[in-house]
């Protein structure tokens, strides 16, 4: 698929542009220059990613002390042991993490899966549950579970990490 936005009254100068779509990897744009009168194009291609994904546990759930889980993950290159970096559209990290919510009905309601290049992985994780208020959290978070899995995510497919305890 493809997408277009246009920028009118910009003012002149340099511009770098960033994009993400859910399913895909970040991207940016060359640098461009904008100039009065004329139309700058900035061209950011997308790549689909490999998804990792996340099931817990029944027995992990009756622990849940609030209304959200948050997974907070530490991703290694298996052959490099070089630190994965989580790129968004504002900052870089090098923790990436999954969050699922409790939905009014007592079902968990996943985000989006972590969006990674293909290859194989060394993650870390430790799983911890909250309470989220008005988009915050609200008291402390609980750790559930922390442990470590290798995988292999390839393109345009999920990968699932069950964790237990």
């Amino acid at each position: 698929s493809q997408g277009q936005c246009l920028i009118d009254r910009l003012p002149e100068g340099h511009y770098h542009t960033k994009a993400t779509a859910s399913g895909y990897l970040l991207n940016e744009s060359q640098d461009g220059i904008v100039q009065m009168g004329s139309l700058t194009p900035l061209v950011v291609s997308l790549n689909p990613a490999a998804s990792v994904d996340f099931e817990i546990s029944d027995t992990l759930l009756q622990d849940v002390s609030g209304n959200y889980i948050l997974v907070d993950c530490r991703i290694t290159e298996t052959d490099t042991q070089r630190v994965l970096q989580n790129k968004n559209l504002y900052t870089t990290s090098d923790r990436h993490t999954y969050g699922m919510r409790l939905t009014g009905q007592g079902d968990w309601a996943s985000h989006n899966p972590i969006a990674l290049p293909e290859g194989h992985y060394t993650i870390a994780y430790t799983v911890h549950s909250m309470t989220i208020k008005d988009k915050s959290q609200a008291g402390p978070s609980k750790k559930l579970a922390q442990g470590e899995t290798t995988v292999t995510c390839l393109q345009n497919q999920t990968t699932t990490i069950s964790i237990f305890e």
